[in-house]
């Protein structure tokens, strides 16, 4: 941890130090410190490399969606430090940047079940991103996690999940995300898809009659669940 406090360490150091973390955080660490030195290193933009930015995001990723800590410990540590960070986050050039800050985003509605304030955060996050055509196929996919796991984990607003739940329609009618948002819509099944059903049904019926295996197979689960 005085590797990643310290001004005199060099970038490789700061990976090495934050990738033997991700290692340790698979079993009980210190939430709240960890939090705080990533919250440090997101926070000095220009004094921080891409590659280490990167690598902070991957640490939180792994933290989060391991099942070794107490939940009350992620809730505490990141509203107090971290979110904001990850929310900003997706607003870096690099699309690599992008896509880790929006799979750790999409870890964190399970910790958040009935906060209005969190989930508002994410949704404004996240939902630019799901709605956006010119970005990287990577983060069109992410996006899409990130989505469901808003559905499934927080209490959206109606508001919120009716335009979410559109855009994870046209991402079922477009071509280069149409898989990405079948295996979405599996996840998200037991919500409340209304407002997309019937369009949602008659898309997949389509896929069933072209010639793509994977396609097809993805489509029959769906409309299974």
């Amino acid at each position: 941890m005085r590797i990643l406090s310290t001004k005199k360490g060099n970038d490789r150091s700061k990976s090495m130090a934050l990738n033997l973390l991700a290692t340790l955080c698979q079993g009980s660490a210190e939430i709240s410190g960890i939090f705080r030195h990533v919250q440090a290193l997101l926070i000095d933009s220009e004094g921080t490399s891409k590659a280490l930015c990167l690598d902070s995001l991957s640490l939180t990723k792994n933290v989060l969606a391991s099942d070794n800590h107490d939940p009350k410990d992620i809730r505490a540590s990141l509203e107090t430090t971290l979110l904001p960070q990850l929310c900003e986050a997706v607003h870096e050039q690099w699309y690599k940047l992008i896509a880790e800050a929006l799979r750790a985003l999409a870890q964190v509605p399970r910790f958040f079940p009935d906060s209005a304030s969190v989930c508002d955060q994410l949704v404004n996050a996240v939902e630019p991103l799901l709605a956006a055509h010119d970005v990287d196929q990577e983060i069109k996919e992410c996006a899409l996690k990130a989505a469901g796991n808003l559905l499934v984990f927080c209490k959206v607003r109606e508001d919120q999940s009716s335009r979410l739940l559109q855009l994870l329609l046209e991402r079922l009618k477009n071509e280069t995300t149409r898989i990405a948002a079948i295996k979405t819509l599996s996840f998200v099944g037991a919500c409340d898809l209304s407002p997309i059903l019937a369009e949602a049904v008659q898309a997949m019926r389509n896929f069933l009659q072209l010639s793509s295996r994977g396609l097809k197979q993805s489509s029959l689960e769906a409309l299974d669940i």
